[in-house]
């Protein structure tokens, strides 16, 4: 890849137009499998041992339309479709994890596409913090941002990464213009992206 490209940068966030819509789904065993949990940065999930199958059930009896690609099941990861995944294993546009998970129709559908909880695993450092108005987490012996009001990335951000999340805002993903046109040329639903200043 050309390092000399310019990207565009994009925080990544759940699509809300027309979610109130879509057909909802239940984690039924959450409580269960995120028992114990405490997470743990750089690791899959966050360190998340999956000693049980996660369950979910989508009811079509709550919405209209075809199930969606994306849905933020927590504030780390991701409910998604088989043809999201495979789109984000064959595209080299990043690293992520799956895990496999059980799903219910609840009688509205014979038969429907596999869904995987996904993260993305990849973490920079990236924010130029001079330029950034930043709100760090003051009780802590790290650095840890708690609120980014507004972030402005490095320039030297490495072009190779088309999707990651910050290094000392875990929670945030952020993606580039490869990994947007990548998800709106599939016609990927559930995907939403704030455009970052530069």
């Amino acid at each position: 890849m050309n390092h000399d490209v310019q990207r565009e940068y994009y925080r990544l966030v759940q699509e809300v137009e027309g979610l109130e819509l879509a057909p909802g789904y239940v984690w039924a065993n959450k409580k269960e499998v995120l028992s114990g949990y405490r997470p743990v940065k750089g690791k899959p999930f966050r360190g998340l041992v999956f000693r049980e199958i996660p369950k979910f059930f989508f009811d079509k009896k709550e919405g209209h339309g075809r199930l969606w690609d994306a849905y933020l099941t927590t504030t780390t990861f991701w409910l998604i479709s088989q043809r999201l995944k495979v789109l984000l294993e064959q595209s080299s546009l990043g690293r992520f994890a799956f895990q496999e998970v059980e799903v219910d129709y609840k009688g509205r559908m014979s038969e429907g596409d596999a869904y995987w909880l996904c993260d993305f695993v990849d973490y920079l450092d990236c924010v130029d913090e001079e330029k950034s108005d930043i709100e760090y987490q003051d009780d802590v012996s790290f650095k840890n941002y708690i609120d980014l009001k507004g972030f402005v990335l490095k320039e030297d951000v490495d072009t190779q990464s088309h999707a990651f999340r910050l290094q000392y805002s875990p929670l945030t993903v952020i993606v580039d213009d490869v990994f947007v046109a990548a998800m709106r040329e599939c016609g990927v639903v559930g995907f939403d992206f704030i455009k970052l200043s530069k």
